[in-house]
Order: structure tokens, then sequence, then C-alpha cells
């Protein structure tokens, strides 16, 4: 949500605080929807995680309060949305299901052409932009642009999350020796020769686009930070997640200050 505001600010784009409501209801149902799933999952089914726990041990009180929250939605949705604006929507909200139902059955053939956290890290990206987009009257090149590293920090959020979680029960799987400390594997590489070509355009850029481009370097250098420290892994996940949002609001902070 951090970004999607972030984003819109960034492109002059009005969105009221009812559709930004309504934002971030869909982002919470779909996030507390993924942990209940995941409960009864081919995966953490066998070995429930701490944060699994509520949802699982008050089930019921949590169905209750998701439908309640979707009426709430779907309310707000009809007053505030146009037709064609909620059928937009509607084609994001469906991939999230069809996400969903993928997670839920963990389909071995399915995940060899698109894994889960690349599924993942497309929704969140799309997330992001999906609004600003709709409501610009104008398709802005430069966030067409922006998005792949976006999508490229999700991605790596996600496979790292992953990998902390993991690592003991799966220590020895290429996938996640991918991300063994050294300074010569591929992610690490790709990500500091991203950091550097963002470094360089904000330098040259005359634009008003500073905001979000310095957000994105902020939080890769904190992604290599936290992949390189000691930490314990548990940590690094908790870190990780916060820092994703919190760099890009305390950005949009100083940009909201900047224009008094």
């Amino acid at each position: 949500m951090a970004w999607q505001v972030l984003i819109s600010s960034e492109l002059n784009v009005e969105i009221t605080i009812s559709q930004r409501l309504v934002f971030f209801f869909s982002v919470w149902l779909a996030y507390s929807a993924d942990r209940y799933l995941e409960c009864f999952g081919q995966k953490s089914g066998k070995r429930l995680f701490k944060r699994h726990l509520y949802f699982y041990e008050h089930s019921m009180f949590f169905i209750i309060v998701w439908f309640s929250v979707l009426i709430i939605s779907f309310y707000l949705t009809c007053l505030n949305f146009t037709f064609t604006e909620i059928v937009y929507c509607l084609v994001l909200f469906l991939l999230v299901i069809v996400n969903q139902a993928l997670s839920f059955y963990d389909l071995k053939y399915i995940a060899k052409v698109l894994s889960k956290s690349q599924r993942t890290s497309i929704l969140l990206t799309l997330g992001c932009v999906y609004l600003p987009l709709l409501f610009s009257r104008e398709l802005k090149f430069e966030i067409c642009i922006w998005i792949s590293p976006l999508l490229y920090l999700f991605w790596i959020n996600c496979v790292l999350n992953n990998f902390w979680e993991n690592f003991n029960t799966y220590p020895n799987q290429i996938y996640f020796n991918l991300f063994q400390n050294n300074n010569y594997n591929l992610p690490n590489v790709i990500l500091q020769f991203l950091i550097l070509l963002i470094g360089i355009y904000v330098l040259y850029s005359e634009d008003n686009f500073n905001y979000f481009l310095f957000s994105i370097v902020t939080t890769s250098l904190i992604v290599l930070y936290l992949y390189k420290s000691k930490l314990k892994f548990e940590y690094k996940r908790i870190y990780i997640d916060q820092f994703y949002w919190i760099i890009p609001s305390s950005y949009l902070l100083l940009y909201n200050v900047s224009d008094l």
C-alpha cells in the first residue's frame, strides 16, 4: 500500500480515501486468506508456523470477520468505482484467486513453470501500480520502466523469506543455494547492477520521480545488508518485511512535507 500511494503521488493521480480503504481491505482479505489456507495446505498444514496459529485456533471467528470485511468492501466498491473500473479490478481479483488455488493445491508442474515466489511478486507489483494506472489520464512511460525493478525487489523478498524460513528443512536444494552468502552469485550481481543503474538515472534525472527511485535504491541496500548480516534468519524475515513498507512510507512523508 505504501508503494501504491507513493506511485500515485508521483503520477499526480487522485485516489479518494474510500477508494484507498477498498484497496486496504483487499490487501487484508488476500493476505489473511493466504495465511488461513496455508493452515490446511500441502506444506504448512503438515508443520504449522507461529503466524498460522491464530487462524488455525480461531477458524470460525476468522471466517465471520473475513466475510464481513468482504461485504463492506463490495459495498464501498459499488459506491466509489465505475462499472468499467470494477471490471478491471475484478481481473486482478481473479488472478489472486487463481494464485490462491495454485498455492493451496501445490501443483508441481505449475510451480516449475511459475513458482509461488514469482506469482506472488507479480501480484504484489500489480497491486502497487494497478490503481495509479487505472486512474491516470495518460500512460506514463516511466512507471512502465520502473515496474521491472519493483517486480525484482518483491521477488527477492519472497525468495529470501522462503529461504530463511525453510533453510533447516531444505538446506541442500539448489533453489536455496542461490542465496548462499558469497559475493558472486547471480541474484546478488543483478541486484547490485540494478542499484547502479537506478543511481545513475537519479543523478541525471530532472523529473519529479526521484522519491520513487530513491525508495527502490534504499530498499535494495537494506536487502543487501540483511542478506549479508549474521542475524538469525527469523529476525531477518521480520526486518525485511518491515523495511519494505517503512522505506516508501518515509519517502512519502518527505514528499508531502516538501510540498508544504
